[in-house]
């Protein structure tokens, strides 16, 4: 019940400082050199991850849902949170949505016609009444991604791949929880004719992991990730309702290659090892 009055508080304010981005004063708006709103802060004041807030929260909103028999209100929710992260400006969270709603519709698509119908006709119509929304999400996310070499992402990539391989030491054991910035800022100099960054962490936290503890820990969860999309596409319709949701949720959440925070700061921590708990549970021998 919380996630769900969360999930649409937050996603309410997150569609109403978009469009009226002096409202709320005390919240972050980003907004671009022409002054159109790029991304905003709503109910996190000055952290722009509102769009992620709600996408890790929607899969406990749903199992709410479930449980109390309200499935007339899952549309409903994932339309609310579908606006809120459109609004946030948050394009990881955004395109992680619509894949977390591509799998989780598969199960019965023809009874969730209805959303695919009214989310296909909103993207439309907000596309072509507001070329700024429709240009951040094709054609600047277009030229992010045939840039691709360029891009910050793939220099944090190249960093967390160098120092992890620095020698036989930090690949088989890592550099230690939370030392990449000392760190990558030590060898600054050592790789700086290429592309390489530095930053407070490599913004992928299966990089993070790789970097902090070495190559076993991430062979692991690499394994584990892709034994649970083989259980997945082989059993998904004959999972319960929560299954469903919990099996959908872990697969999105820990895609190899999204763009993610550290493991180690409060929020996203907990949030980590929240999915990381469910993976083990659902890959467990016990009975679901």
């Amino acid at each position: 019940l919380n996630c769900f009055i969360c999930i649409l508080s937050v996603s309410v304010i997150n569609s109403v400082q978009y469009f009226f981005p002096n409202l709320i004063p005390w919240s972050q708006v980003n907004t671009s050199l022409s002054g159109e709103v790029v991304r905003v802060g709503g109910l996190f004041r000055d952290e722009l991850i509102s769009g992620s807030f709600l996408l890790y929260f929607l899969p406990f909103a749903l199992i709410f849902l479930k449980r109390v028999k309200l499935n007339y209100l899952e549309i409903f929710i994932l339309i609310i949170t579908f606006f809120g992260i459109l609004f946030s400006g948050e394009r990881s969270a955004f395109i992680s949505f619509l894949l977390f709603c591509g799998l989780y519709l598969l199960k019965d698509y023809k009874k969730n016609a209805l959303f695919i119908i009214v989310v296909i006709l909103s993207i439309s119509i907000i596309f072509y009444f507001n070329f700024y929304i429709f240009k951040r999400y094709t054609i600047d996310l277009y030229a992010s991604i045939s840039n691709f070499q360029n891009s910050n992402y793939i220099g944090l990539f190249v960093s967390s791949i160098k120092l992890s391989t620095l020698n036989l030491k930090t690949f088989l054991i890592g550099s230690g929880a939370d030392t990449f910035a000392n760190i990558c800022d030590q060898n600054f100099n050592r790789f700086k004719n290429e592309i390489y960054l530095c930053n407070i962490h490599p913004h992928n936290f299966y990089l993070e992991i790789f970097y902090s503890f070495g190559v076993f820990p991430i062979l692991f969860l690499v394994i584990l990730y892709f034994k649970t999309l083989i259980k997945y596409l082989f059993n998904f319709r004959s999972l319960s309702d929560i299954q469903f949701i919990l099996y959908t949720s872990v697969l999105v959440f820990f895609m190899p290659l999204k763009t993610s925070n550290s493991i180690f700061q409060q929020r996203f921590g907990f949030i980590f090892f929240l999915y990381l708990t469910i993976l083990f549970y659902i890959n467990s021998k016990k009975k679901l």
